[in-house]
């Protein structure tokens, strides 16, 4: 997915985060003390995952093999100390990965991949991924468990020493909603902190879209992150998760959903432990 895709994205209530803040979990461990320095979390439309490696022809950047799905990206482009290398850092996520049950579908390293600009500039669309060919190493794996659950790896080393290592996780539509069925709920995440844009979230479409396939009444838990642990401050959080329940409902029933279909609650930061204030999220809970 391109920059210029992430950056289409905002609009719908993405969310892309700046450098120096927590890690987004990809449910991989970050390198010990490396640098997160960009992450990306939200729904996406023909995300591209790469499974063969890349090449030009007739001027056009090509994969041997690819595919192309929706789902949820989490992204995080980490900075690695000095003195460590790539390989360093692709082997910590890759044995993560195979820990987890992930079974590989490509794994390349060097030139074997192609060149490192296509991986950069047209797959990522992250100017520092480019490095030298021969300097690069990547890794896509699916869960064995949960068809269409992805974590991927690309780490290089650039001309200047510097190495970056980014790491993915994505889930198709089709494996969340196999989830949700398997864990009775599903959480929806990426909402705008302004009441008043929520029905033009990508949140709101993808919530109304899971009331509507359901047979039965789905309970809608509402929580919101913020700062500081005073009683003050918890209740000022439950009031303000109420409150966007409340909103929440109302355009629910706007976007012609029987109000029998689902009730709506707001539980405060219950949900949200240690998130970045201004979080919110949503826990669908079937029935």
């Amino acid at each position: 997915m391109s920059r210029s895709r992430l950056v289409g994205l905002l609009a719908g209530g993405a969310l892309l985060i700046s450098p120096g803040l927590f890690a987004l979990s990809t449910g991989v461990e970050p390198y010990p003390n490396a640098e997160v320095v960009e992450q990306f979390q939200g729904h996406v439309t023909n995300h591209q995952l790469v499974t063969g490696s890349l090449k030009k022809v007739n001027g056009v950047v090509r994969a041997d093999s690819e595919f192309r799905v929706n789902g949820e990206l989490i992204r995080v482009l980490y900075q690695i100390p000095e003195g460590h290398s790539s390989k360093d850092a692709f082997e910590h996520v890759e044995g993560a990965i195979r820990v987890q049950g992930f079974t590989p579908l490509f794994r390349c390293e060097g030139r074997r991949c192609g060149g490192s600009n296509f991986w950069a500039n047209d797959v990522f669309g992250i100017k520092r991924l480019y490095g030298p060919d021969n300097a690069q190493d990547y890794l896509i794996a699916e869960n064995a468990a949960l068809p269409g659950e992805y974590l991927l790896t690309y780490a290089i080393r650039r001309g200047n020493g510097r190495v970056f290592s980014l790491v993915e996780h994505f889930v198709t539509d089709t494996a969340l909603s196999v989830r949700a069925q398997q864990q009775h709920y599903v959480d929806v995440v990426d909402w705008p902190s302004d009441r008043e844009r929520l029905a033009q979230s990508n949140a709101f479409r993808e919530l109304v879209t899971l009331i509507r396939e359901r047979r039965q009444p789905v309970i809608l838990a509402v929580s919101a992150s913020g700062a500081g642990a005073s009683q003050e401050a918890l209740d000022s959080l439950v009031s303000g998760s109420r409150e966007y329940a409340a909103a929440l409902a109302q355009r629910l029933v706007e976007e012609g959903l029987d109000v029998n279909s689902f009730s709506v609650l707001g539980v405060g930061p219950t949900l949200l432990p240690g998130a970045r204030p201004g979080r919110i999220l949503v826990r669908a809970i079937m029935l």
